[in-house]
Order: C-alpha cells, then structure tokens, then sequence
C-alpha cells in the first residue's frame, strides 16, 4: 500500500530560513526552454492547442530555425528548440529568470561563491548570463536576462497576445534533482528564495516535492522533485513529468473542454483536486513535456497548514463552476434550474417564484459558503426579449436559505430598474435603494467591514459605484446567483457572464465607509 502524504508548509520544523542578505533583484520566470524532436508538431500543440502565438524565432548560420517563441504574455515566454533526439530524456533544457539589474544581479551570484558567466547578448536581443553546473540538479541551466528596448521581447510587446490562449501566465518550473538537500540549499540558503509548502510521506522519511519560491514581486516559483527511483536510469515518460512546468487558469474545467475541442487525440491529463486545494490538470506536448494547468488558489478555501490525503484523492467534478450548491428558495410554484458552460464561462439561471421582497422569497439560487470580505462581478443577461417586466436577476448575500432569511443584492429588473434590496433581520420587510441607472449590463455586489456596496455600468464601460447599506451577516454566507420571474406561473432566464469572485482582505478600522 502506498504512503500517504502530508503537506507541510513554511514555519514547521523543516523549513530552513535564507541566509541572503539583500534579496537578489529577481522578477520572476522569463521563459521555459523545451527541446523538441519536430518542430511542426510543436506549433501544432503549443500555438494550435494552448492557444500560445509565435512571437518570433532566431536563427541558425545556415538559415534554419534555432529556437522559436511562443508568447504566453508581454514577459514570459515558452522556447522550443528543436533537434531532440530519440535517445535523449531530458526534453527542457532550462529556463530563465528576468531581472532588470543585470550587471548588479551577476555581481550578487558572484559574491555568493557562485560562477555566472560572462554578461552576453542573446540572439534575442536581450542581455543576459548563464548558471551552469547547478548543485544538486539534473538540468542544463538557468538563465538571467534582462529585456533592453531592442530586444525580440520588448519589440512584440503588445503584439501575439490572442483570446485563443489557455493562460496568461507561468506559475513554475518543476526540477529534477539529484540531491534534494543540495538543490534546496542553493535555492534557499544561497539565492534567497522561500519555501512555500513541502510535501512528504507520512513516515516524514523523505519529500515528494518542494514548492519554492522566488524573492521579488512575482510570486513565481520552482518545484524540486527528489531523484527518480533506486539506482534506475532516468527514462523519457517520467523526466518529462518531473521537469516540467505550469501555468495559471480561472477554471480549469473550461481549459480541459477548449483543449479537447482544438485537438481530441491530446494527452490530456484528468482533472483533479490537489492537497494545496487547488485543481489542476496536464497536458503532455509530443516528446512527453508536461504542462500543467493551475486553477488560481481561491482564497475562501486556503490552503491548509498540514493536510494528510490519499495519493489517489479525486473530489468530484465541478458542475456547478465556482459554486457550491442551487436550489429554489421559498417552495415557488415551478422548479428552477441552473447549468454551467465551462467551455463559454456561463451560468444559465433560471427561476419561477412570485417575488423577491415582502417578509419572504421565492426564488431560484445558485450559491457558495463564503466568509469574509468579498466582491462578486457578473455580466448579466435576460435572453428572452419582452416587454419590461419585473423579473429579476441578482447577486445575492444571504444568511441561510429559508425564504424568510435576511439577506442583501444587487438586482436589475426587466424593466431595466436597478437597486439595492436588503431584509435586516429573519421575517422583516424588505427593503430597497434604487439608482438613476437603467439596465446596466455588469453590476457587482461588494462586502467590506460589513458596507455592502453595489457597482454597475454598461458593456466595456469602467464600473461605477451607486450606493451602499451597512447591515450584519454572520459569516458564512451564502453566495450567489438568483434569478426570479415575479410571475408564480412563469420561468424567466438569465444568463450570467465573465463571472468573477475575489476575496478581499482586511482593512484597517480606519477605512471603513463613514
């Protein structure tokens, strides 16, 4: 039977503390360098399925391509290099680190008793050094460079960013050690990096991997795999899995439908739930490099100090996208129902009910715990076009689900009217604050030191704040999407887009609305 693993995070007993002085002027994984056998089946998987644009390539003396780019964002980029061979196993040859103190960054390293080389300019145009003979690795290099204004990189920007993309940013780089204690030293103890979360059997007889993170703004990081195996060579299927890397998504349910849709025969990897509560899914590009998509960490549910999970932990799918639970609100007459397309990013909400208002509700709601500050964003729709009517589409806070709990929104009426509703305690009446807008498309609910205030606008157009009420929820609330026909006979439809949620943290007492 396998271990179980423990997730154990910076603080405890394994956690070593940096011994840099000042932080090394890092800003955070520049490119990643994969080499690849061919280089048209390359294009096919990192420009036809993750959606990244060729930026540009440089050159060989004899006219061939020497590396090409693909463009993940203004700063960061995926080099494929081709030439791989088929007795090769190690398919990423490197990756490199942007900083914008080059010469004052080299003098650093070297002051460390480490050995860069000598400053150069890239074939790309930008100005960098290069790490080799990393301790406790197995890897080729790392890189640092500085993007000067002739640079490939600084000449595109702005250019090659597409919709088509199935993420705007690279979170990390996994590495293969040799020695893990080593390769932890160097990063931690000599670069100044720190750790974020170490995972580890149960017996705490080794580490699994090792989250590491850079100093600087970033926020991006290196992951440490230990050696592979017992004495076994190294083989392509598992080096490709290890030294691999990964980029952040909204959903990762909706990236896995738009990557089966662009090509259905591509490694594609199952979604699931890791023990740092967040899910993620791989792709494998066609010489068996791994690319790993990483739902950003929803704040409402941290990561935990110290989780014990089984290796084969699979959650259920996520049906309801970053919701937790619907249901009808107040017994109305008809039932409602709602849907998610991970593949458009919509909410199909639909519900019957006589109204939301009086002492009770009766309405259709697609919800989540939530605890804390927070702001909810939708763009919101009625598809079936009518004559102005009452039906009501909201993001809604709400106590509990009984139809007579208090609660506040933000609504838009068919009629195009606009306000704020609040019922202050179990039973009493609503209550309502309506503003001189009509029919915004994009409205937001906004909870902070308990001012929940509502923002709206119209398509493309900045958010504008109309108003706000103070009233006490005890946390968790519930969350979320209602949808009301004010017709007990009737169903109406709304369909919520670009849905965000974010939870906002704690302010001083001094910055709560007067």
């Amino acid at each position: 039977m396998k271990p179980s693993l423990v997730l154990l995070f910076a603080g405890c007993c394994l956690c070593r503390v940096p011994a840099v002085a000042e932080p090394l002027p890092l800003l955070g994984l520049a490119r990643i360098s994969i080499r690849v056998a061919d280089l048209g089946q390359a294009r096919a998987f990192y420009s036809g399925v993750a959606g990244f644009e060729e930026a540009f390539d440089t050159r060989n003396a004899d006219g061939s391509v020497a590396s090409a780019y693909f463009k993940v964002n203004d700063l960061q980029f995926v080099e494929v290099i081709p030439g791989l061979k088929t007795d090769e196993v190690r398919p990423m040859a490197g990756f490199a680190i942007r900083t914008d103190q080059i010469v004052k960054l080299r003098e650093m390293l070297a002051a460390l008793g480490l050995n860069p080389g000598k400053i150069h300019l890239d074939a790309d145009g930008s100005t960098g050094f290069t790490l080799t003979n990393l301790p406790g690795q197995d890897r080729g290099y790392i890189e640092f460079v500085e993007y000067g204004p002739k640079s490939l990189a600084e000449r595109t920007k702005g250019r090659f960013l597409g919709a088509h993309r199935l993420s705007t940013h690279i979170e990390h780089v996994g590495i293969i050690t040799t020695d893990f204690n080593v390769a932890y030293d160097f990063f931690v103890k000599t670069l100044g990096f720190h750790e974020d979360y170490r995972r580890i059997t149960t017996d705490q007889s080794h580490a699994v991997l090792d989250h590491i993170q850079m100093p600087g703004p970033s926020g991006d990081f290196v992951e440490l795999f230990p050696p592979a195996g017992t004495g076994a060579p190294l083989e392509r299927k598992r080096a490709g899995s290890m030294a691999h890397f990964a980029l952040t998504v909204p959903d990762d349910e909706a990236v896995v439908v738009a990557a089966h849709s662009r090509e259905p025969s591509v490694q594609l990897g199952t979604p699931s739930y890791g023990m740092d509560n967040r899910w993620n899914f791989n792709l494998f590009d066609t010489d068996g490099t791994r690319v790993e998509f990483m739902q950003v960490l929803d704040p409402a549910h941290p990561t935990p100090a110290v989780a014990v999970t089984p290796l084969d932990f699979r959650p259920t799918k996520k049906e309801l996208g970053r919701f937790d639970g619907k249901a009808d609100i107040g017994n109305p007459a008809l039932a409602g129902s709602s849907s998610y397309d991970p593949v458009q990013g919509l909410y199909t909400v639909s519900g019957a009910g006589a109204n939301i208002w009086g002492a009770k509700d009766e309405f259709h709601f697609l919800w989540r715990h939530v605890s804390g500050d927070f702001s909810l964003t939708a763009t919101v729709r009625f598809p079936k076009q009518e004559p102005p009517s009452h039906r009501k589409a909201a993001l809604m806070a709400r106590q509990s689900l009984d139809a007579n709990a208090p609660y506040v929104d933000a609504v838009v009426h068919g009629s195009g009217l606009t306000e704020i509703q609040f019922r202050e305690a179990m039973g009493d009446l609503t209550h309502a604050i309506r503003f001189p807008v009509d029919a915004p498309v994009r409205i937001r609910l906004e909870r902070k030191e308990g001012w929940f205030t509502m923002y709206a606008g119209s398509e493309g157009q900045p958010l504008q704040e109309l108003g706000a009420y103070q009233l006490k929820l005890a946390d968790p609330v519930y969350l979320g999407l209602a949808v009301c026909s004010h017709d007990a006979k009737n169903i109406e439809t709304a369909v919520f887009s670009d849905v965000i949620f974010e939870q906002i943290p704690k302010t001083s007492q001094n910055n709560k609305k007067q």
